[in-house]
């Protein structure tokens, strides 16, 4: 906790409002390239704050709070006019869970402002699945905030599965603080409505040809959030991504294994285009 402290102190929250909407974000580092992070539900700008740590002695990081709002497509569209205000022309894209839901929806929308995409810990629900989401979402929506937290702080820990007892207890004490201290019901509501929009627009009516190249995909096959055959939907919709599939790890995997993760990543925006 004392290096998430550290970070906070050394790493001032930046805030801008957008079409009335404000954004909370981290932007440091150094370097001619730019990383942009999104991190999973319920995730802040510091959420991300170990791969901030990694990489901005040498890119610039831009690492983001989910503002409000019901459409994913909205938000993309607000996430630009964001990297156009820091003056930033392109970026690296680096998504983990809701983050590779807006991911999805940014390469088909603004794929001009996309280097290399790193989309991990995510699938796409068949239909049977997102009848079940639905419902789930539907039932969630009507519950009070005090309940929905005891339910996250509930079914938190199965996500812990291999960690050590001290990286536990820091994510357990994290997720407090993010439901606790930061989070509110609107926030969470907010992530799953976006979650569904793109899980019923998949394509967003766009047939644009996508460079499956610099893509780079990353599951482990035993994520609890997403069966097998959701991650393989996913990643139908990118042929000839680059793919790395762990069999073991779980939904927090870059967390449990953080140093492979991030040197997978690093190894991968280091790559040359074809």
């Amino acid at each position: 906790m004392n290096e998430l402290l550290q970070f906070r102190a050394t790493h001032p929250i930046q805030r801008q409002s957008i079409d009335g909407v404000e954004w909370n974000y981290i932007l440091s580092g150094t370097g001619t390239e730019t990383i942009l992070v999104l991190s999973g539900m319920l995730g802040r700008a510091d959420t991300g704050y170990r791969m901030v740590m990694n990489f901005e002695k040498t890119y610039r990081v831009l690492s983001i709070s989910y503002p409000l709002y019901d459409e994913i497509s909205a938000l993309v569209d607000g996430l630009i006019k964001l990297i156009d205000r820091e003056g930033i022309r392109r970026v690296h894209f680096v998504g983990t869970s809701l983050g590779t839901a807006v991911g999805h929806v940014l390469v088909r929308r603004y794929p001009d402002r996309l280097e290399r995409i790193v989309l991990s810990t995510f699938g796409i629900y068949d239909s049977k699945k997102l009848k079940q989401f639905k419902q789930f979402i539907y039932l969630l929506d009507r519950l009070p905030y005090w309940l929905i937290k005891k339910y996250f702080k509930l079914v938190f820990p199965n996500s812990l599965k291999g960690f050590d007892e001290s990286d536990k207890k820091f994510q357990i004490a994290y997720l407090n603080d993010l439901l606790d201290l930061q989070g509110d019901k609107q926030t969470i509501m907010s992530q799953y409505r976006m979650i569904l929009e793109m899980f019923e627009n998949p394509t967003y009516g766009i047939d644009r040809q996508i460079d499956n190249s610099s893509i780079l995909i990353m599951q482990s096959q035993d994520d609890e959030s997403w069966d097998r055959n959701a991650q393989a939907v996913f990643r139908q919709a990118y042929p000839n991504a680059h793919i790395r599939l762990f069999e073991e790890g779980g939904h927090l995997r870059e967390i449990r294994d953080e140093i492979e993760h991030i040197e997978t990543i690093r190894h991968f925006l280091e790559l040359k285009s074809a």
